[in-house]
């Protein structure tokens, strides 16, 4: 749910805030959003490297990535400029891209091979309700608030400390 509620939100709650983000031309635009995709690039590379460290492993690359994510968006309601738009949707698209491409490797290993089809399947559709409920929060706190914003990003933390206390490290284990 923290992320379609940051997606959908964030332009509102900017104008709202009445930080220009450009001139909403479509070079500008397509070029913030090459520098984010391209800032998210090595979120894969450092996940699939922390997840195999030792003291690290899946349950603290998790806890990292969405904590500081969560964090990343409370600071981006700081933001002023351009430049720190820019650099706070740079370093919420990097530890994004590193919270998902955890769970898209993380969740299939929770499950043992004989329901892991309908362990993902699941996960998917709860994952889709979750962001059916965006909308909803948005319409009951309105637009104007920069409520949804902060519920967007203390999601992201309570992801993270869920992360932290799963009872289950699938570093170096095979599901049965």
């Amino acid at each position: 749910m923290a992320y379609p509620l940051y997606t959908g939100f964030i332009p509102f709650y900017l104008q709202q805030k009445g930080v220009s983000t450009g001139s909403g031309g479509l070079n500008q635009t397509y070029r913030n959003y090459a520098i984010q995709a391209v800032c998210g690039i090595p979120a894969s590379i450092l996940g699939g490297y922390s997840v195999e460290l030792k003291r690290v492993g899946r349950k603290g690359t998790g806890t990292l990535a969405c904590i500081l994510t969560g964090i990343f968006l409370f600071l981006y309601t700081r933001a002023q400029t351009q430049a720190a738009v820019l650099g706070f949707s740079c370093a919420i698209a990097f530890f994004q891209n590193l919270t998902y491409g955890l769970l898209y490797s993380y969740t299939p290993e929770l499950f043992p091979a004989p329901i892991r089809g309908t362990g993902n399947g699941l996960v998917a559709v709860f994952n889709r309700l979750s962001g059916l409920m965006a909308p909803i929060i948005v319409a009951y706190t309105g637009l104007e608030t920069s409520v949804p914003l902060y519920i967007s990003a203390a999601l992201f933390i309570v992801a993270g400390l869920v992360f932290l206390i799963l009872p289950y490290e699938s570093r170096g284990r095979a599901a049965a």
